[in-house]
């Protein structure tokens, strides 16, 4: 019985292997092609066929190896390289550590032509208010600064004036500050705080460094509040497509050049303006470039006068385009407050921008001149309208952190070359055309003070040729019209076309 079991167990191991070799041999037949899967002999080599003789296998081809003494110059010209780049390094200042340090400066020259004046219009009562323009040719402006980072949370500027009461003829040389002032980043709910010796942020053009402007100068520089000392914080919110700047300031000599309009001996001024953005554009990293925005914003100030040590009134001086050159009109103002009010709205799409901005000052209580006790609220407004376009397809730069234009981006310098003998041009730089109006009217100023206020038209048509984003020719055409004095009155006829030519560089 054990010997049957041993047998069956036998029988049943045999059955198995055969089995899985039978499974094996039509696997491996499975993958053979239809002519392999007819069976035959194998085919037998002749025995007399002599074997192929062994051959060996050709060494690898080596790479020919530099001789020795190139490999070390160059190794030795890249050590010095790196040493080079390290020092570099090494020298520069880190604002994370310590205070960085860059010097910049600007040297302008203007020449200013008055044509084509005409005198008052012997019909009517008054006289012409245009009729004392002079050309005049110098050297506008020439600053020296410097203005760094601290530590990655401050920043500070500093920047001296060499040119005074340019563009009268009053001009003088003497040092002077501009911008005096130290800010402070990621300060607790004040976000950013600057305190110092700047410009006080009543309008958009206001703003704009005169490196950067598209004409000579920017509008209703007669009523705005420039330069102060003050403290102020910015907050920026939505991506910084929201901005909201608050300044507290106050009127002090430290800046001695020539004053404009009412801003003598002004005394504290609280100051705040908010800009939106609801569309701009940004690079592929995610971060604003400016190329395409759209902005509206708005200004207000409260300035409370302070006169002077004698007693008299406040004065002001209204001229037309901003430029330094000629008075339209000249009076006197008494009174103890006003508000300044401003809106604004620029939009840019490459190339081509859009600014424009108006503005009210209304002046509280003013008395009314010749009448003892009689005071009266009065309102200077204006306005103005500015578009340009680039001819060479270029682009202004736009500050989202500021609110305010920056430098223009240009995409070929002017590019002088020599070849056989001929000179000729690479690139000629950037083209820039403009048209800009301005308006300003203060005949409700007239029985305040005196019969020297009324109401100016400008036009100015320009092109700017730049050379470098830091060195540029502007030229401009101003016609300026004088409207009435005052109601009632017709309109004054001392029109005039001024021809101006500059050139501008900074560092």
């Amino acid at each position: 019985m054990r010997i049957r079991n041993i047998g069956i167990g036998i029988v049943l191991s045999l059955f198995l292997t055969a089995g899985c070799c039978l499974g094996t041999a039509q696997a491996e037949h499975a993958q053979l092609t239809p002519r392999q899967k007819a069976r035959s002999k194998p085919v037998q080599p002749p025995a007399d066929v002599p074997a192929a003789p062994a051959v060996s296998a050709a060494p690898a081809a080596q790479k020919a190896e530099a001789p020795l003494g190139n490999d070390i110059a160059v190794l030795e010209e890249r050590i010095n390289s790196l040493e080079s780049e390290l020092k570099k390094k090494q020298d520069k200042p880190d604002s994370k550590k310590g205070f960085t340090k860059t010097f910049v400066g600007r040297v302008f020259f203007d020449s200013y032509m008055a044509a084509d004046q005409d005198g008052a219009d012997p019909a009517t009562p008054h006289p012409a208010v245009l009729n004392n323009l002079q050309n005049w040719n110098g050297l506008n402006d020439m600053r020296l600064g410097v203005r760094g980072e601290g530590y990655d949370i401050l920043d500070y500027f500093v920047d001296l004036s060499f040119i005074q009461n340019t563009g009268s003829s009053g001009n003088n040389a003497a040092v002077s500050f501009k911008d005096v002032y130290l800010g402070v980043k990621n300060v607790p709910l004040l976000e950013y705080v600057r305190i110092g010796h700047y410009r006080v942020e009543d309008g958009l053009s206001h703003l704009v460094g005169g490196t950067n402007t598209t004409s000579l100068e920017f509008d209703d520089r007669d009523f705005a509040l420039v330069r102060r000392i003050g403290i102020s914080s910015r907050h920026l919110w939505a991506q910084q497509r929201l901005r909201f700047f608050t300044g507290l300031f106050y009127d002090n000599d430290i800046a001695t050049s020539k004053r404009y309009s009412s801003q003598d001996n002004q005394g504290t001024i609280a100051n705040f303006r908010l800009t939106y953005m609801p569309y701009i554009s940004r690079g592929a990293d995610g971060k604003i470039n400016g190329k395409q925005f759209i902005l509206f914003g708005g200004n207000y100030s409260y300035v409370d006068v302070t006169k002077t040590a004698d007693g008299a009134p406040v004065t002001f001086t209204q001229r037309f385009s901003g430029l330094k050159i000629g008075n339209v009109f000249n009076s006197t103002l008494d009174s103890g407050s006003y508000h300044k009010i401003g809106l604004e709205f620029a939009a840019q799409d490459g190339p081509f921008s859009l600014q424009a901005e108006a503005f009210a000052n209304v002046y509280d209580n003013a008395a009314v001149a010749g009448v003892p006790g009689l005071r009266k609220d009065r309102t200077v407004s204006g306005t103005s309208l500015l578009a340009r376009y680039f001819l060479t397809g270029d682009y202004r730069k736009f500050s989202a952190e500021n609110a305010t234009w920056g430098a223009a981006e240009l995409r070929h310098n002017l590019d002088l070359r020599k070849a056989n003998d001929w000179n000729y041009a690479e690139w000629l730089g950037a083209w820039e055309v403009f048209a800009k109006w301005g308006y300003t009217d203060s005949r409700k100023l007239f029985e305040l003070g005196g019969p020297a206020c009324g109401s100016v038209h400008d036009i100015t048509l320009g092109l700017n040729w730049y050379w470098t984003s830091q060195a540029r020719w502007m030229f401009d055409y101003i016609h300026v019209m004088p409207g009435q004095i005052r109601n009632g009155l017709p309109r004054d006829h001392s029109d005039t076309d001024i021809f101006a030519v500059s050139f501008r560089y900074h560092f």
